[in-house]
């Protein structure tokens, strides 16, 4: 056995600090630590950031290097972390730097939504779903009380008609439409609406793609609908927010004393640390459907707004042929006025959640035939947790530092503003003891290295599964 090294040889030997080599071989500091700068959030914590950004891409719900960048503000803003970050924000360096420290994430250009759709429809997946909507029903006590369920769907108006088939000299080479002016055919306005199992429908929410918002955009609509504007004419968070709080939470007050299960698209976008607890706070439950499948499952979309489509398509053609240019913001609430009163009816809607099979309760509503899977590599899927997310009012522990909300875009009349928010425990239906327990004081956040990012990246902000440790 050879002569065993002194301390002062193995470190002229390696190249290395005395001092370094001894506090490491004393245990003062591990033999794996970190070299150099430390990064904001703990290795552990970026670990996980990273599993559950690849997990949620692997289930179809993957995140802009954007949306990551705003994830981890709320997540430092949440625990009182001090960041060297610009309203705590990440920026470029941050992101290219977690990059080339997780080199198993890359850029990926997503699918088309058809094709994504054609794949989710797996019988396992609607299965799932059904086992999930009736233990969140029956948990709450409200499968068998219709005034209790809702669904909340939005969707996008375009202002120009579309392309169709119309009648022509046989042999024509090319028929062209002559008819509009203008427009791109991709412009829309997006309405959001919703409705109980019992037909009852709070008034829609119209959301123009604006700067500003004027009085003859908002008048001869239909009864009591809510306008607002925003940049991009995107339904995102903190119209969201404004919506439940000014329209969902105003017109179901009736029944505030028991659950209120609202059942929605659950885009990422719409999801909020101030929504989260303005739903527990008010003792509603966020159910949230399962990706690319709501045309077969969401009550509104299956059954109201397939007819209140077709209805528009024939509108916006004969708008185009007495007026140049698309529909615009001054014509749009009384054209909308027509199709929302003749399909937004009860009997609409009680069949909408009727073939769906949310009320009454059926789990074989619908049915989707089983057809051969193609080999998939061997990575974690919804099936191995939880199946569905479920964002659900039980109680339960909450840190005391505050959250920012977003300020809603102009609306008329303006709504009001919420107070500030703090982040929620959320539970799946069945208790799970994943929930992580948040510090102390804000102060206890800072030096704290266990915070858990993947319960906050899952729960809070994508609930898609119910994660496990």
């Amino acid at each position: 056995m050879g002569k065993q090294m002194s301390l002062n040889g193995a470190a002229k030997y390696n190249g290395v600090n005395k001092k370094s080599l001894l506090q490491r071989v004393s245990g003062e500091i591990p033999l794996n630590a970190h070299v150099g700068k430390n990064t904001v959030l703990s290795p552990p914590q970026e670990n996980e950031l990273a599993e559950s950004i690849k997990l949620m891409a692997d289930w179809g719900y993957g995140f802009t290097s954007e949306e990551v960048k705003d994830i981890v503000q709320q997540f430092v803003q949440a625990w009182g972390l001090e960041t060297p970050f610009k309203d705590c924000r990440p920026g470029y360096d941050w992101m290219e730097g977690f990059k080339k420290r997780h080199p198993d994430i890359v850029p990926r250009k997503t699918e088309h939504l058809s094709k994504c759709r054609e794949q989710t429809e797996d019988p396992e997946v609607v299965e799932r779903w059904f086992k999930l909507l009736d233990e969140v029903l029956t948990e709450q006590g409200v499968k068998d009380i219709p005034a209790q369920i809702f669904n909340s769907d939005e969707s996008g108006f375009v202002t120009d008609p579309k392309s169709g088939v119309v009648l022509a000299r046989k042999g024509s080479k090319r028929v062209n439409q002559s008819i509009g002016g203008g427009g791109s055919g991709k412009d829309q306005i997006t309405v959001n609406c919703c409705a109980s199992a019992t037909g009852k429908l709070p008034p829609p929410y119209v959301v123009y793609n604006s700067k500003n918002l004027y009085k003859d955009w908002i008048t001869d609509g239909p009864k009591d609908t809510a306008y607002v504007s925003s940049t991009n004419g995107w339904m995102e968070g903190a119209l969201y927010l404004d919506w439940f709080e000014t329209i969902f939470l105003k017109h179901t007050e009736d029944v505030k004393d028991k659950p209120r299960v609202l059942i929605f698209d659950g885009h990422a976008s719409h999801l909020s640390l101030a929504l989260i607890k303005k739903a527990r706070d008010n003792n509603v439950v966020l159910l949230r459907l399962p990706a690319h499948l709501t045309h077969i499952l969401q009550p509104l979309d299956r059954a109201v707004f397939r007819p209140v489509k077709i209805k528009w398509q024939s509108m916006l053609l004969k708008f185009a042929r007495t007026h140049n240019g698309p529909v615009g913001k001054r014509q749009f609430p009384k054209m909308l006025k027509q199709p929302v009163e003749e399909s937004f009816r009860p009997h609409t809607v009680l069949a909408g959640f009727s073939s769906t099979g949310i009320y009454p309760f059926n789990d074989q509503a619908v049915e989707i035939e089983a057809r051969p899977q193609s080999p998939q590599p061997s990575v974690p899927t919804p099936s191995q947790t939880s199946p569905l997310p479920v964002l659900s009012p039980t109680p339960g522990p909450a840190s005391t530092a505050p959250s920012p909300t977003p300020g809603p875009a102009s609306t008329a009349p303006s709504p009001g503003s919420s107070s500030s928010e703090t982040p929620t425990v959320l539970s799946s239906p069945a208790p799970s003891s994943s929930h992580f327990s948040p510090p102390a004081s804000p102060g206890a956040a800072t030096s704290s290295s266990n915070l858990s990012v993947k319960d906050f990246f899952l729960k809070q902000l994508t609930p898609q599964v119910q994660s496990s440790a």
